[in-house]
């Protein structure tokens, strides 16, 4: 009797555990087509500033080194989008026009200009890095978009003002998870200015980052335009401009930022308009904000 139990125990078990498995397995099978679908969504997920350049298969198979070649382009056009598209939005700019721009200009990245100098528009110069040629681009684009073919309307300009002055820790920490004064030292970094002299400068200028030019209007360097004061769209972008001018200061004078004789003559340019009248007030508070700066080891 007992055995008569069993085998009728068994011949009930082994169907049902074979109906189990096949259940199991059809879920198994879904789960891992979904999770497919989802991690496929996840990689091709439109970031709005990319466009995926088809690959040309029509001469035949193509080699897994150039379809290696390929994905790493595609990769590093996509890096480009993301960083013109980065600087754009601190100019408040249209994004996706500006990374548009960019494409025309250098042949969809492939101009000999652009890699071999990384310079968008012909004629801009030579850059040390892709960042630093995208930023003079971006920079000289809201400034003057009619050189580079188009209109502040058409880049999305709508002279829009916003402020981030919050502090944390004693510093203002901007969105891109750097303090101001490791975005003021990147920057300046770029273009060989330096980094302590321009922070010391912004120190003096806007009573320790507490002026309203400051403030209000992300206006670091006290910098006036023929209307007056200017205004600045984001920090970031009041920092990349107030760098440009300073740059450009140092150049037109003759001056080594890493010289500190410079420091006079930059005084007597802010204070008398004049480099060969130096200001020791202005110049010595600078040079006391440059040893605190360095002392404090700010930039890292």
């Amino acid at each position: 009797m007992r055995n008569l139990k069993l085998r009728r125990w068994v011949l009930i078990s082994i169907p049902i555990a074979l109906l189990l498995t096949l259940l199991i397995s059809i879920l198994l099978v879904n789960n891992k087509k979904a999770n497919l679908e989802t991690s496929t969504r996840i990689e091709t997920k439109s970031e709005n500033v990319i466009s995926l350049d088809g690959i040309d298969d029509n001469s035949g198979s193509i080699t897994e080194q150039e379809i290696i070649k390929d994905f790493v382009d595609f990769r590093n056009k996509r890096k480009l989008d993301n960083t013109i598209a980065y600087y754009a939005e601190q100019f408040h700019l249209d994004a996706n026009k500006v990374v548009e721009i960019a494409r025309q200009m250098t042949n969809n990245y492939e101009s000999d200009e652009f890699k071999n100098n990384y310079t968008i528009k012909s004629g801009d110069g030579k850059f040390s890095s892709m960042e630093a040629g995208i930023v003079y681009f971006v920079r000289y684009l809201y400034r003057n978009p009619i050189l580079y073919g188009t209109t502040s309307a058409e880049i999305g300009d709508r002279g829009i003002v916003t402020t981030s002055n919050e502090k944390v820790d004693g510093h203002i920490r901007l969105a891109n998870g750097l303090t101001y004064e490791q975005f003021l030292g990147k920057i300046a970094d770029m273009y060989g200015v330096n980094k302590t002299l321009a922070l010391a400068i912004v120190y003096e200028e806007s009573g320790i980052m507490t002026s309203s030019l400051f403030r209000n209007s992300n206006n670091m360097g006290g910098l006036r335009g023929g209307s007056g004061w200017l205004k600045f769209p984001s920090l970031e972008a009041g920092t990349i401009c107030y760098i440009f001018t300073l740059k450009n200061l140092l150049d037109r004078s003759g001056l080594d930022s890493y010289q500190q004789s410079s420091v006079y003559a930059i005084s007597g340019i802010y204070v008398h308009g004049n480099a060969a009248d130096p200001s020791p007030d202005w110049s010595g508070k600078v040079l006391n904000f440059m040893n605190r700066i360095e002392n404090n080891k700010v930039f890292e």
